[in-house]
C-alpha cells in the first residue's frame, strides 16, 4: 500500500512540475524576446491568453503568449528570434547540471521533469517549422 501512495505521490509531482515548467518555459521564452526587443529600443508589448482561454488557444495551435515590437531590422529580428529559443536552452542546460549534480532521488525527478519540457521547448522553437522562431531565422538568412 505504501508503495502505491508513494508512486501516485510520485505522478502528482511529476504532473504538477511538467506543467508548472511548460506555462513557465513558455513566458521565459516570450520574455527572452521581450527584452531583446526592449534592448534595441522596440517598445515591445506582451500579449497573454486568460488562463481559461490557454487550453483552448493550446487546442487551436495559437500562442499562449506573443511578443510585438515596432518594425526593426535583419539583425535585430534575427537577435529578438534568436533570445526566446535561447532562454529555453539555459533553462534546460540548469535543470540539467542540477539532475547531474544530485543524488536524491525527487530532486533528480524534478529537475528531469523540468529538464524535458524546456528541451522541447528549444528543439521545436528553433526548428523552421511553419510559424516557430526557427522558420522567421531561417527566413532572415535569405
Amino acid at each position: 500500500m505504501n508503495k502505491l501512495i508513494n508512486f501516485g505521490i510520485k505522478i502528482i509531482v511529476f504532473v504538477f512540475i511538467f506543467l508548472i515548467s511548460f506555462i513557465g518555459n513558455v513566458y521565459f521564452h516570450e520574455g527572452g524576446h521581450y527584452l531583446a526587443a526592449e534592448m534595441f529600443g522596440l517598445r515591445p508589448s506582451l500579449e497573454v491568453a486568460s488562463i481559461d482561454n490557454s487550453l483552448n488557444y493550446i487546442l487551436e495551435s495559437k500562442p499562449i503568449t506573443s511578443v510585438s515590437f515596432d518594425e526593426a531590422g535583419k539583425i535585430e529580428t534575427f537577435i529578438i528570434g534568436l533570445l526566446g529559443p535561447l532562454i529555453n536552452l539555459l533553462i534546460s542546460i540548469i535543470f540539467l547540471i542540477i539532475y547531474l549534480a544530485n543524488r536524491n532521488d525527487y530532486v533528480k525527478m524534478v529537475s528531469l521533469t523540468g529538464f524535458i519540457p524546456s528541451i522541447m521547448s528549444f528543439v521545436v522553437n528553433i526548428l523552421p517549422f511553419n510559424g516557430t522562431d526557427g522558420s522567421v531565422l531561417l527566413s532572415l538568412l535569405n
